[in-house]
């Protein structure tokens, strides 16, 4: 009975895991979504063939995720070309239609395990997601590339000076000087020392 128990819950943590990342496909970078993947080793770790090539699936995966996409290097005079940031982003769009393929292959093994069956086309783009949260989750990711991006040195930070501070009293005075209405105050530094050695002489 116990083992029936324990194979019931097994499989229910399992089916649990399963439908938190079907859930959550289309943002990926969610909590929970994260949190489902790497529970992946824990529940699906078993000895039966259809469980291993979730965990191999997984494998493929996650090393797909560790690996990172070298920004361009700097030219001479320290900027990045037009076409080397074009082959930048472009090698990051096909980064990201990867990670999908992967993430697709992955539920398709999960389910297959559990005794479902999904199309992979619904696998893929079966996914919805309200335009509010799409909006937010693409913000973070343009504003997290723009940050990576000018720490890397692949781009420059945008400034715009509007205008610089005024010190009014002293734009007055330098016009009535340049009218010659005033004189230009001087100060001679280390006068007073020149006095009093003058005097004990």
């Amino acid at each position: 009975q116990k083992i029936v128990e324990w194979l019931k819950q097994k499989r229910d943590e399992k089916r649990r895991v399963f439908m938190t990342l079907l859930t959550t496909r289309g943002r990926t970078l969610a909590l929970e979504h994260v949190q489902a993947l790497n529970a992946i080793d824990l529940f699906f770790s078993g000895k039966r063939r259809k469980d291993q090539e979730v965990v191999e699936a997984w494998a493929l995966y996650r090393d797909h995720l560790s690996t990172r996409t070298e920004p361009p290097k700097p030219q001479a005079d320290g900027n990045i070309s037009e076409a080397d940031n074009i082959a930048f982003r472009n090698r990051v769009d096909e980064w990201h239609e990867k990670s999908d393929d992967l993430l697709c292959n992955l539920l398709k093994k999960m389910a297959e395990s559990l005794g479902y069956h999904f199309p992979d086309l619904l696998l893929k783009k079966g996914a919805y997601t309200p335009q509010w949260h799409g909006d937010i989750e693409q913000h973070q990711m343009t504003i997290l590339r723009g940050l990576a991006e000018v720490m890397l040195g692949v781009r420059a930070f945008p400034m715009k000076v509007s205008e610089f501070p005024v010190d009014k009293e002293a734009n007055k005075a330098l016009l009535q000087f340049l009218q010659g209405k005033q004189s230009l105050p001087v100060r001679m530094e280390g006068s007073t020392n020149i006095n009093e050695a003058d005097k004990e002489n």
